[in-house]
């Protein structure tokens, strides 16, 4: 690493650090940092999406959580958070299907509660 360019992993940690205490808006300016630094980083996308998700930018969240899908398929947390933000944007038959896949790559109970939850509010809304 040369001069002048961020440690990404004290970035990492420090990002971690600020969403862990509550300090949404602060990590995700840290988290965009580290991205920016390490663009195909598994992790680092996985922390602007859950710092995005937490600042209330369901957007923001949806879109760092389909880059790190992109790059891992399989990742089911990846498409966990992308079916959270999709939920809290109001797309619900988008946020089930990853959701579902989320379930279906992980025994997670979390996962399968929340797929339970959004299909209950696509059955009342039908």
């Amino acid at each position: 690493m040369s001069a002048g360019q961020p440690n990404v992993y004290d970035l990492f940690r420090t990002a971690e650090g600020l969403l862990e205490d509550g300090l949404s808006l602060a990590a995700v300016e840290m988290a965009e940092t580290a991205v920016a630094a390490s663009p195909e980083s598994a992790s680092l996308l996985e922390l602007l999406g859950r710092a995005r998700y937490a600042a209330g930018d369901h957007m923001g969240a949806v879109e760092a959580f389909e880059r790190l899908e992109e790059r891992e398929p399989t990742n089911a947390y990846a498409h966990f958070g992308l079916g959270r933000a999709l939920e809290r944007l109001g797309l619900l038959v988008d946020a089930r299907a990853h959701l579902r896949l989320a379930a279906a790559l992980s025994d997670r109970t979390v996962y399968a509660r929340h797929l339970r939850r959004v299909e209950a509010r696509i059955e009342d809304a039908a």
